[in-house]
């Protein structure tokens, strides 16, 4: 199968509270460690595929209980990119992706859900042949246009 979508029914901690130091040594916090486990048993439960072939992209939609004001815009009160390392690591340590380096692409967003468990919906999709010449010529066009070389 070349796509795969999964419910997590929690919020994945963030990348600012995903570690933590004791004793001078920097560990993974109580959150992510009950995240992963969480992630592990459902996967299990679930008979999650086990993907161990391929490039694959991913989204992760992650539920927001609260609006942020920024002007006149009201947006989700979560950093879109804040869960994304996380849930990839917690998808390889349970055993869905052999190696999270098959991810090649993730893209974060952000619902508001007042009133809602957190929870999150992960998107898995498998990419095509992916031609890696054309990523490297999106690259080096973009390099001279950030540069300023090119008008």
């Amino acid at each position: 199968m070349d796509r795969f979508v999964f419910l997590i029914p929690c919020r994945p901690p963030t990348k600012n509270r995903s570690h933590r130091a004791v004793n001078g040594k920097i560990i993974l916090s109580a959150d992510t460690r009950a995240f992963r486990a969480s992630v592990a048993q459902i996967a299990a439960a679930k008979k999650w595929p086990q993907i161990k072939e391929g490039r694959w992209s991913m989204l992760v939609i992650t539920t927001a209980p609260q609006l942020r004001h920024l002007g006149e815009e009201h947006i989700p009160y979560l950093d879109s990119d804040a869960v994304l390392a996380e849930v990839r690591d917690a998808l390889q340590e349970a055993g869905v992706l052999d190696d999270d380096l098959r991810v090649v692409s993730t893209t974060g967003e952000v619902v508001y859900r007042p009133g809602e468990e957190p929870h999150c919906l992960v998107e898995l999709t498998r990419l095509e042949k992916v031609d890696i010449t054309h990523t490297y010529r999106v690259y080096e066009s973009l390099l001279v246009e950030a540069k300023g070389e090119r008008n």
